[in-house]
């Protein structure tokens, strides 16, 4: 809400094309990115299971996201903080480029916005260690963001004070705080059910690898 929310006033306010039709074309843009990075994410975890590396990835991934919501909510360094400010000015150049365009465009990159929410989707993502639900489970993140944006595109500006806005600074940090803690507690595989489970249950076994047509093969030599 606070990344995606005012881009959709500002496209609501400056483009004369963007009424329904074009909101609609945008958010299904932005489902799209959000699938695409949703099946890096998932490619990425399925790369470590195969290598047995998917709990020190969980733990990883939790550390990263908890430090990250910490450093928002209170005085400590952030991480990556020069980069993301380059990454913010090449994203806006690009943005002020594509204006006059299509909204898909602008939607695909909508999906790259620096968004703590995003991270802690994409970490679940990753956490699935399939590049296909990693991909069903991004586009469900995404959906599940519509309804705040189609407020935004249908509530007046005036809605949004600067006591909704601390709200939502302060929800967004815990929320991720959340997802990390939880994705630290699946690493550490104390047995916990559906939250921590063994790192026995874990383990993926990769349908129609090489290794399980190796191991087919060996059955029908004995």
């Amino acid at each position: 809400m606070l990344m995606c929310g005012p881009l959709v006033l500002y496209l609501k306010h400056n483009r004369t094309n963007y009424a329904l039709r074009g909101f609609a074309l945008h958010q299904g843009s932005r489902l799209l990115g959000y699938a695409l990075l949703g099946g890096l994410a998932g490619f990425i975890g399925f790369g470590f299971s195969l290598a047995s590396l998917q709990q020190y990835m969980t733990l990883l991934f939790g550390g990263v996201l908890v430090y990250t919501a910490l450093s928002k909510l209170f005085s400590i360094p952030k991480l990556l903080r020069l980069k993301k400010v380059w990454y913010n000015k090449w994203l806006s150049d690009i943005y002020s480029k594509l204006a006059a365009t299509s909204v898909v465009p602008l939607g695909l990159l909508n999906a790259l916005l620096p968004c703590g929410l995003v991270y802690s989707a994409l970490a679940l993502s990753a956490a699935y260690f399939d590049p296909i639900k990693g991909v069903v489970f991004m586009v469900f993140f995404g959906l599940g963001t519509l309804p705040a944006l189609v407020l935004s595109f249908l509530l007046p500006t005036s809605w949004i004070t600067s006591q909704r806005k601390k709200t939502f600074r302060l929800v967004l940090p815990l929320t991720t705080a959340l997802v990390g803690i939880l994705l630290i507690l699946r690493g550490l595989s104390i047995g916990i059910p559906y939250v921590s489970p063994h790192a026995e249950q874990l383990k993926i076994v990769p349908q129609g690898s090489q290794y399980e047509c190796a191991e087919t093969l060996t059955v029908l030599l004995e």
